[in-house]
């Protein structure tokens, strides 16, 4: 969607452009939250989520943005997420905010050239996996990243259990597919 059509939207319903950015930007907004907020609760991520889209309405509200609104929605999405860290985690003891500039200075017993390796094989494997389109993309990071269940999944892309096992598992043989192609371009 871009800010021209939610414009056009919001002049002639600002209930049904609302629901319109909620329908088509919830998942990402969610997979954003999610990544900031890994070991929150799950009320404390969609108390996130629900944030997020007050901010980014009333961000819409006040100016006009041209192009997509992905990249408008990812920040306020991220900002978000951070602030409820922040406020929910960095006061605990122990805890260090990977956004701190200290952290920079932890010590790390890491070997930097397998950890290269490994960062160039999840810049593969997510390539990998966001090739597969849509909802085949989301429901593997769903499942196999933030382990959600297949129930879940179906709930959040309306969907039946059993069509988001299936569509999973023949996602799963498809990137499989992807990954020995690449292996041998490499």
């Amino acid at each position: 969607m871009t800010g021209t059509e939610y414009a056009a939207l919001l002049a002639r319903s600002p209930h049904g452009a609302h629901r319109a950015l909620f329908d088509e930007y919830y998942n990402y907004v969610y997979t954003v939250v999610c990544g900031r907020l890994a070991g929150a609760p799950r009320e404390d991520v969609e108390e996130c989520v629900s944030d997020t889209f007050a901010s980014l309405y009333m961000e819409l509200e006040k100016g006009s943005f041209d192009g997509e609104l992905r990249g408008v929605v990812g920040v306020i999405a991220k900002r978000r997420a951070i602030d409820r860290y922040r406020s929910a985690f960095a006061r605990r003891p122990g805890v260090v905010s990977l956004d701190d500039e200290s952290s920079a200075q932890l010590p790390s017993g890491d070997n930097t050239e397998e950890s290269v390796e490994n960062e160039l094989l999840r810049a593969q494997l997510i390539g990998a996996v966001e090739s597969l389109g849509e909802p085949d993309s989301t429901i593997l990071i769903q499942r196999y990243f933030f382990g959600c269940r297949f129930g879940e999944i179906a709930k959040q892309l309306s969907m039946s259990a059993p069509a988001v096992r299936m569509r999973c598992s023949r996602a799963l043989r498809r990137l499989k597919m992807i990954l020995t192609e690449n292996e041998t371009e490499l």
